[in-house]
């Protein structure tokens, strides 16, 4: 079960996940704490919302993705 929790001080295109943009993705990765993955999932990878609720834990963890922490857990900055 995916939780994407938008609040109406965020300037999104849609308050519906399915029609977000990647600014929108990289809006709610920022102001959800996760700005870390700005880079790779919004620049790099051009990650919008459809692509956003289909991303499972494999899909972060493996090539191209390759992220090492998923969760609360982030490396240091």
């Amino acid at each position: 079960t995916h939780v994407f929790v938008c609040c109406d001080s965020l300037r999104m295109a849609s308050p519906s996940v399915l029609d977000w943009t990647v600014d929108d993705v990289a809006i709610w990765l920022q102001s959800n704490g996760h700005e870390y993955y700005v880079k790779l999932l919004c620049e790099e990878h051009r990650i919008d919302g459809k692509a956003l609720l289909i991303l499972t834990e494999t899909d972060l963890k493996s090539p191209p993705l390759s992220i090492s922490y998923v969760g609360l857990n982030f490396p240091d900055q």
